[in-house]
C-alpha cells in the first residue's frame, strides 16, 4: 500500500516539476532574466543554479498571482458595489504609478 501511494505521489510530482522547469525556462526568463543575471554575476552561479532559481521565481510568481486572485475574490464578498468600483479605481491608479516607475528605472539603467 505504501509503495502504491509513493508511486502515485511521484507520478503527480514529477510532471509538475518538469512543468515548472519548462515554465521557468520559457516564461520566467524574460521576466526574471535580469534578476537572475545580476545574481549570476555577483554569486558566480552555474547554468544549473540559474535554471533552478528561474523555476523558484516562476513558482513563487504563480503563488503570488493565485493569492492576489483569492484575496480579490474574498473582497468581493465583503465590499459593496460602490466600494468595489472605488477599489478598482485605486488598483488602476497604482498600476499606472508602478508602470511609470518601472519605465523610469528601465530608462536609467539603459540596455542590458
Amino acid at each position: 500500500m505504501k509503495k502504491t501511494m509513493l508511486a502515485l505521489a511521484l507520478s503527480f510530482a514529477l510532471p509538475a516539476a518538469v512543468t515548472v522547469g519548462a515554465l521557468a525556462e520559457d516564461q520566467a526568463s524574460p521576466r526574471y532574466g535580469p534578476r537572475i543575471e545580476r545574481l549570476a554575476q555577483r554569486l558566480d552561479l552555474s547554468d544549473q543554479q540559474k535554471s533552478a532559481l528561474a523555476a523558484i521565481f516562476a513558482e513563487q510568481g504563480e503563488k503570488r498571482r493565485a493569492l492576489r486572485e483569492e484575496t480579490h475574490a474574498r473582497m468581493q464578498g465583503v465590499l459593496t458595489e460602490a466600494q468595489l468600483a472605488q477599489f478598482e479605481d485605486m488598483r488602476q491608479q497604482h498600476k499606472a504609478r508602478h508602470s511609470r516607475k518601472f519605465c523610469y528605472k528601465a530608462r536609467q539603467q539603459g540596455p542590458q
